[in-house]
């Protein structure tokens, strides 16, 4: 994750910018969007990109953790397998939440701190395998359940992204396909009709 600047450099960059702003106003401007703005927003980038990543993966976590739950295996070995076997932030997490219950400490208490590291969708599979290492709960029929659940809102996001392409592929239509179709079809139907006319 990119990390904010430092005191000193956003000290550094607002100085900059004061001194560019008494020269050449615009300058000073684009100094602070250069160097304030844009680790901002680099890290909020980073940060829909890693959600994003999250929520991708979560069915398949999901899955992987109910298989070896199913298998007979016990909440860490569980863990553990289907973090050997996915991949992303979210099986990096888990995999260092079985060290953790591995060194002695509690796996609800690493896997409680998840939905703070990686996002709220992974609140209701914290919420399962919470309650299942502190109370007992059966993990089978709530990983079935919320296994569906994920692939349906994995379905919808999937739905409403299919929806938002036309919307987004309506700028290159209009600047990219309809000027060359233009050119090639309005153009020489005028000039041809300037030839027939001795222009």
């Amino acid at each position: 994750m990119t990390a904010l600047p430092s005191p000193r450099q956003a000290g550094a960059v607002l100085i900059g910018a004061l001194a560019c702003a008494v020269v050449f106003p615009p300058a000073g401007v684009g100094l602070l969007v250069a160097f304030g703005v844009r680790p901002l927003l680099r890290r909020r980038r980073e940060q829909r990109a890693r959600a994003a990543a999250v929520e991708r993966d979560l069915a398949d976590v999901v899955a992987l953790v109910g298989l070896a739950v199913s298998a007979g295996t016990n909440l860490t070995g569980a863990l553990g397998a289907a973090a050997a076997h996915a991949e992303g932030p979210l099986a990096e997490a888990m995999a260092a939440a079985v060290v953790i219950a591995r060194r002695g400490g509690r796996i609800a208490d690493a896997l409680e701190e998840l939905p703070e590291r990686l996002g709220e969708s992974v609140r209701p599979l914290v919420a399962a395998l919470v309650a299942c290492d502190r109370y007992g709960a059966p993990l089978g029929p709530t990983l079935d359940r919320l296994a569906l659940d994920v692939r349906t809102a994995s379905r919808q996001r999937a739905e409403a992204a299919a929806r938002r392409l036309p919307v987004r592929l309506l700028f290159p239509l209009i600047s990219c396909i309809l000027p060359a179709f233009a050119l090639l079809t309005v153009a020489p139907l005028i000039a041809g009709s300037f030839r027939g006319l001795g222009l």
